[in-house]
């Protein structure tokens, strides 16, 4: 998985996907973001991002602007992947176990 810090805005964007289709990257993903977009809404879409790296084997780069922090959580479980590669207790047991 590669993050990619950039500026919000529409430009920023399309240099973002040019740069994505210009290496290896399978995918692009970026999360929509709605009102009523939460925590839970973000873990699931996390957990579908870390899926597809991990489980599928397919590279991906996540685009997030600071226009989408809702919530400093969105901003801790980015933090805990780049620094120790999961976030804590993302995954339920059941979850872990399907995987492995």
């Amino acid at each position: 998985m590669r993050l990619v810090p950039r500026r919000t805005g529409m430009l920023s964007e399309a240099v973002a996907l040019l740069d994505a289709s210009q290496h290896f990257w399978r995918f692009a993903v970026q999360v929509e973001i709605s009102k009523t977009y939460g925590r839970t809404e973000w873990r699931e879409d996390l957990k579908r991002l870390l899926r597809r790296t991990g489980c599928d084997a397919k590279h991906v780069m996540f685009l997030f602007s600071d226009s989408q922090i809702k919530d400093e959580a969105f901003v801790e479980d980015i933090n805990n992947i780049l620094n120790a590669g999961e976030v804590p207790n993302m995954f339920a047991a059941d979850e872990k176990m399907q995987v492995g």
